[in-house]
């Protein structure tokens, strides 16, 4: 079931510390009682809502994956030292030129599965932009999840 979620396409993007899909299996039937999230974010500019953001998912139960636009130097500056008080922050140093509607957007949306992927399990993984910021508390959220565990929702 998982080998068809991950499907033949992003397989081959995965380097070869990447965990088996037994080893996430077995990782998933460990995690049954504890709901974890993923936050994949890309950003490129606005500080100010990009720290908001990361303050409303703050949450025990979600890390934190955060691509900073190569070519917005302060921006990464500034938030490389930001600390997360509950969530993993991992702020990626592989660093990328992303452009609007490009291959690039492809391939950093890769960078940051494959970092999530080689740090652990995630029951629902979430792609999020730098300035998006959610309309309900993290409670509220990962209630929804949990009672479609297992499903898509796209």
């Amino acid at each position: 079931m998982l080998n068809a979620i991950l499907g033949q396409c992003l397989l081959p993007y995965l380097n070869k510390q990447t965990l088996s899909i037994s080893q996430i299996e077995k990782r998933w039937v460990n995690n049954v009682n504890n709901m974890k999230h993923a936050y994949l974010i890309i950003a490129h500019n606005e500080p100010f809502v990009l720290q908001t953001l990361l303050s409303l998912i703050d949450d025990r139960n979600n890390d934190v994956f955060l691509h900073i636009d190569k070519r917005s130097e302060l921006l990464y500056r500034d938030i490389k030292s930001y600390r997360m008080k509950e969530s993993y922050l991992d702020v990626l140093s592989d660093r990328i030129s992303v452009y609007w509607g490009d291959i690039s957007l492809v391939e950093v949306e890769l960078l940051l599965m494959e970092r999530a992927l080689n740090h652990g399990f995630y029951d629902y993984v979430h792609l999020l932009s730098g300035v998006d910021l959610p309309i309900k508390n993290q409670a509220t959220i990962h209630k929804f999840f949990q009672e479609f565990r297992g499903q898509e929702l796209v």
